[in-house]
């Protein structure tokens, strides 16, 4: 277990508490590691004192080897880190507008059309909209294809 002081874009600073510095790293590419205070994703570790032992006699050491710690991977940068976000959310919107334009919209009804739609019941078309997990579960057991789309980004323009 490894405990980090973090601090987000904006500057609330935090703890998060992890497995091992892989997990950190894992969950800060995959966009998991967030800001309790503002949900922002620019996350990074704040400069802290290193832990400390002490050695038999009695002189403090670091637990990191330098070698370890030279071979940490360099950090992205913030701004990388904002590019990343943006391109994501701008092919994510992109993504969804094309389903939005393309395919029609069943509402909650979509995994009950979906499968007639296989069992040949309904004509084969591009279908869009919701399911719940056991629905979900059921398509994939049917051998019906089915993808699962992240929530469309909001639009920051739009909001107050």
């Amino acid at each position: 277990m490894v405990i980090y002081d973090l601090e987000c874009e904006s500057g609330h600073a935090f703890e998060g508490w992890f497995a091992n510095s892989e997990d950190y790293i894992a969950q800060q590419k995959s966009t998991l590691l967030c800001c309790p205070m503002c949900d922002s994703i620019f996350v990074e570790k704040k400069l802290s004192a290193p832990k400390l032992g002490k050695t038999s006699q009695g002189n403090e050491i670091a637990t990191q080897p330098e070698e370890q710690m030279a071979a940490q991977p360099v950090k992205e940068t913030r701004a990388d880190k904002k590019r990343q976000y943006l391109e994501y959310h701008e092919a994510l919107k992109t993504v969804h507008d094309y389903v939005e334009k393309n395919f029609d919209d069943a509402g909650s009804k979509f995994a009950e059309k979906a499968i007639a739609m296989h069992n040949g019941q309904l004509e084969q078309k591009n279908i869009r909209g919701t399911a719940t997990a056991k629905q979900t579960k059921e398509l994939r057991e049917r051998g019906v294809s089915a993808l699962g789309l992240p929530r469309k980004p909001v639009d920051k323009d739009k909001l107050n």
